[in-house]
């Protein structure tokens, strides 16, 4: 166990939604966040996807950056050259960028194997999957643990999240992709503010995902 219990919260993708929507109300908490950028979307403007001057603001004001890859593709359908490729380009197009060190990357879609995790693990020294469930002290520092919150994500599924990582003292990653948008991966902005209600009352220490790794660690 830890000496307490963490929470991190991380935001997938770079919505434009979630600069407009949710870092208002993370502002107002003053929650620091890790954000999973896919580098193709934010370097080419891609409609829909915050830019890079957006995500540029984003780490002024102390939020982490995080690599989501090259364009979001199912690593596993990858060759090994590409899924390097993917690995390298995207942390060197953020870090040129002057948003590293870029020191994690989250799986798209989740998915990984054996090969990925080695591939990418000579890059960076943190990757988070959507594999449910809470990190320890002895954290897998290639398949970090998170919860994933949907639509349909309720309010006393969130709280029994909160509850146990403050019981067992453990890591807990809280994954969010698009906010007052649509789709099974969209969370309201009222269920949002909610969401952080809980997490303030929950006494949990909230640091972006990289910090949090590292303070465990030491």
């Amino acid at each position: 166990t830890l000496k307490q219990g963490i929470v991190s919260i991380t935001f997938d993708d770079g919505w434009q939604s979630v600069y407009d929507k949710a870092i208002p109300i993370l502002d107002a908490y003053h929650y620091a966040t890790t954000q999973y950028i896919i580098s193709d979307a934010a370097t080419k403007r891609v409609p829909g996807y915050m830019d890079l001057e957006t995500v540029k603001k984003l780490e002024a004001t102390g939020h982490e950056i995080g690599s989501h890859t090259l364009r979001h593709c199912d690593l596993t359908g990858l060759s090994e050259s590409e899924v390097k490729r993917n690995a390298k380009e995207s942390k060197a197009q953020l870090e040129k960028a002057d948003l590293g060190p870029i020191v994690s990357l989250a799986y798209p879609y989740g998915r990984y194997d054996e090969t990925i995790e080695r591939v990418i693990g000579q890059h960076y020294p943190l990757m988070r999957s959507s594999d449910t469930g809470y990190n320890d002290r002895y954290y897998d520092s290639r398949n970090i643990r998170s919860m994933v919150v949907q639509a349909s994500t309720t309010d006393k599924e969130f709280e029994s999240w909160l509850t146990y990582a403050q019981e067992h003292k453990l890591w807990l990653v809280i994954v969010y992709h698009r906010v007052d948008e649509h789709g099974d991966y969209n969370v309201a902005s009222t269920r949002l503010t909610k969401q952080l209600d809980m997490i303030k009352n929950s006494k949990l220490k909230v640091m972006p995902l990289g910090k949090a790794a590292e303070s465990i660690r030491r």
